[in-house]
């Protein structure tokens, strides 16, 4: 693989995506698949807005990537009484394809909301332990 060569953004994905408004980090989980540009995939992540009775929340994404750009498009399970609206992702691939981290955005009929996200790649106990790390780091 050449230095402009990314490797392929399929795969587990962990992170952490922050409200504009807020400091909490919440932590999140990503099983990507792909195909050339192509992105589809779930999340799961700890439920910090939907009715307490649901520990986690559950989405599917969408999207894309063109160059080192991702765009991906997540809609919460709506069994678990989350917000309807789709949240668009906006980020950068880093150097060596093993992270992203850019912005978000959700608007509904009365509000727009934004926020800040960083995602890392997981694909050894190694990568997982960097990522532990790096959220703790994150969350003080």
């Amino acid at each position: 693989m050449s230095k402009t060569e990314l490797p392929p953004i399929c795969g587990l994905w962990g992170g952490v995506y922050r409200y504009d408004f807020d400091d909490l980090n919440v932590p999140f989980s990503a099983w990507i698949n792909s195909q050339a540009e192509a992105l589809v995939g779930t999340t799961l992540e700890p439920n910090t807005f939907a009715p307490p009775q649901f520990e986690e929340l559950s989405a599917e994404i969408a999207g894309q990537v063109i160059g080192r750009q991702v765009i991906l498009y997540k809609r919460y399970d709506p069994s678990c009484g989350a917000h309807p609206e789709t949240v668009s992702y906006f980020g950068k691939i880093d150097d060596d394809g093993q992270s992203i981290e850019g912005s978000w955005r959700m608007s509904s009929r009365d509000d727009i909301v934004e926020g800040w996200f960083r995602m890392w790649r997981v694909q050894t106990s190694a990568n997982a332990r960097k990522l532990n790390t790096a959220i703790v780091k994150l969350s003080r």
